[in-house]
């Protein structure tokens, strides 16, 4: 940012809990924060989130997003009670740190590349590592499937668990030039 952002307005379009630092930040450099969430995020009840069966050869979890830990989390850590030791992923630093503040600490995380081509670079995911094994992707519905398919070109078997839903948000064109 620049030292000051008097009379600059920016429009927010992500969901209002991911705004409220950066709407903070502009403000508070004399910016103007418009708030326009353009999508919705709701979670998905744990009942209707379907796991992979209990006994699959387990090798890792991938957590696609800050969101997957918030909405995915517990209902992952009752799945995961009594099975071995694995690794968990996560596509960037913020789904890290989310996981850190529930507890995982031990976590791979992409050295740059915080997308699905991130995570297939990482050593865990090779093909050596995941041919036959079962990988669980902790994601919101509708996301993008590149990952699950160049698992699955790799031998694995993939469970996808959908944690969350995006939603058009209800914008109110008059609230934003009140």
């Amino acid at each position: 940012f620049r030292s000051g952002l008097a009379g600059i307005s920016v429009l927010l379009t992500r969901p209002l809990a991911d705004t409220e630092d950066l709407a903070t930040t502009i403000e508070s450099r004399g910016g103007i924060a418009l708030r326009a969430p353009m999508i919705d995020i709701e979670p998905i009840s744990p009942e209707a989130q379907r796991w992979p069966a209990p006994d699959a050869d387990f090798t890792a979890t991938v957590f696609t997003s800050k969101r997957a830990v918030e909405f995915g989390f517990a209902a992952w850590s009752r799945w995961l009670a009594g099975k071995p030791a694995h690794s968990v992923c996560a596509v960037g630093p913020g789904t890290a740190a989310a996981l850190a503040e529930v507890g995982v600490t031990s976590v791979v995380v992409p050295a740059s590349a915080f997308n699905s081509e991130g995570l297939l670079a990482l050593e865990v995911l090779a093909e050596e590592q995941v041919r036959g094994r079962t990988i669980v992707i902790i994601k919101g519905r509708g996301g993008r499937e590149g990952l699950t398919q160049a698992l699955r070109a790799r031998g694995a078997e993939v469970g996808e668990v959908e944690c969350y839903v995006r939603r058009q948000a209800a914008v109110s064109i008059e609230s934003l030039m009140a």
